[in-house]
């Protein structure tokens, strides 16, 4: 229930990244703006954003910063993560499926499975290997080889996303998708124009279910890390309403051509 977005731009020499604020809480129907940003910072140069889980992150970033160095690549951050990721994954179906059944954690389980039976084996195996960490996490980033944008899913799984060049997530994920294709998004697109289709997907994104008004973005380069102000984004917002204004008279057009079209028997 919410979107994050990164964009590549600047003939791949820096990336954009979007998100709203919205959480969403499992167990009560409640949604709210936070003031806590789903954009947590890895690296001069690196940020991750999440879409799911909203406490899980904390324990994760916790966990691969103690393993991120000033020096990573990109790549390397992106693995690191994938790795605590598939480690807290495991502790939490440990946590849930084997410890509460008498063992100490996975390994233990698998070691005695052999001598015990099928019916009691298969469903924590089947339980163990199924859960999910309910949480997707995208790596952004500018190291010397240029802009890259990853995905960490589960159960521990990392993509490298730079060769398309722009990546969503989140149930906001269609809709922001569409509106970069729909545009014609390619990697060399200029700074400004990318910065205002990241606003507009995110703002097409808002659609969804659970995708909060309030915009979060940030402008990553190989050396800083900046962060939009409200002011442009107040400009952003202009312009972005001027577009639907403009798409809003060309549907009227098209209607009114529609309209006017006639066809002998119907």
């Amino acid at each position: 229930m919410t979107i994050c977005l990164s964009t590549i731009c600047d003939r791949g020499k820096t990336v954009i990244v979007a998100s709203d604020k919205m959480l969403t809480h499992e167990y009560l129907s409640i949604e709210f703006d936070h003031e806590t940003p789903k954009i947590e910072q890895l690296g001069k140069s690196c940020v991750a954003l999440t879409a799911g889980d909203a406490i899980v992150p904390n324990e994760l970033f916790r966990l691969a910063k103690q393993e991120i160095r000033e020096s990573d690549s990109i790549h390397t951050i992106a693995e690191k993560v994938k790795t605590k990721y598939a480690l807290l994954r495991l502790k939490r179906a440990e946590e849930l499926h084997v410890k509460t059944r008498g063992f100490k954690d996975a390994s233990d389980f698998y070691k005695q499975a052999n001598d015990l039976p099928p019916q009691i084996v298969v469903p924590i195996d089947d339980n163990v290997q199924s859960h999910k960490l309910g949480l997707e996490v995208m790596i952004a980033g500018v190291d010397d080889a240029g802009a890259h944008i990853w995905d960490i899913s589960n159960p521990g799984i990392a993509q490298c996303m730079d060769s398309i060049g722009f990546h969503s997530m989140g149930s906001g994920e269609p809709h922001s998708e569409y509106c970069f294709i729909g545009n014609g998004f390619n990697r060399n697109i200029l700074f400004k124009q990318a910065l205002f289709l990241s606003y507009e997907a995110k703002r097409r994104a808002e659609s969804a279910p659970g995708v909060g008004q309030s915009t979060d973005i940030l402008v990553i380069t190989p050396n800083q890390i900046i962060t939009i102000t409200k002011d442009i984004i107040q400009e952003l917002e202009k312009a972005y309403q001027i577009k639907r204004g403009i798409e809003e008279e060309k549907k009227k057009q098209i209607d009114s051509i529609l309209l006017s079209i006639k066809v002998d028997g119907l």
